[in-house]
């Protein structure tokens, strides 16, 4: 029997050790000398398995966008139908996000990268849109009589109060204003029913 191939350990090694490199010293600070250091290898590894420093950062936004598909995936998909967009902000709105704190943070930097990272970015807006669509979607499921434009308008706004709120969550804001997104949420919810 042969060898298994060493392709993806590796490069989930790296690409951790960037993850955790880009929360400690922002997407610029982190260079492949302290991504080699903290994945405990050599430069020439991380070029070898991933390639260049564009390839790692595309790379990088790939494994954040994956791993936030999944666990939406998880927690959208196992629900009936008709319990989806409750537990949808439950989830958004929670003190307790479904999503690791490192990856949510490595999001959001991502999403200030400068334009030096097109592709990058490219990625991470069709994942934004995609979010909106999905959700979009659930809620015209869920309000049949309403317009799929204000559906849209209403995802969208649900979704960025949530990434706002996540935001400021991590910087300690007060669990008072969680539960005041969660029922602007509610609101904007209350204007497609």
């Amino acid at each position: 029997m042969g060898r298994r191939s060493l392709v993806v350990e590796r490069r989930e090694q790296i690409l951790a050790a960037f993850e955790r490199c880009v929360t400690k010293y922002g997407l610029d600070g982190a260079t492949i000398d302290l991504i080699a250091q903290e994945a405990k290898v050599k430069p020439s590894i991380i070029r070898h398995y991933i390639g260049n420093w564009e390839d790692l950062v595309k790379a990088l936004m790939d494994r954040v966008i994956t791993s936030y598909r999944v666990s939406i995936d998880r927690v959208f998909n196992s629900l009936p139908e008709n319990e989806r967009i409750d537990a949808a902000l439950d989830t958004l709105f929670s003190d307790q996000s479904f999503h690791p704190a490192q990856s949510r943070m490595v999001l959001g930097i991502m999403m200030t990268t400068r334009e030096q990272y097109p592709e990058a970015k490219r990625r991470l807006v069709d994942f934004f849109e995609e979010m909106v669509d999905s959700f979009a979607a659930a809620l015209h499921n869920r309000f049949p009589n309403a317009k799929l434009s204000d559906c849209t308008e209403t995802a969208y706004s649900i979704i960025c109060l949530s990434l706002a709120n996540d935001s400021f969550a991590q910087m300690g804001v007060e669990k008072e204003y969680l539960q005041n997104a969660r029922a602007s949420a509610d609101v904007l919810l209350l204007r497609l029913g």
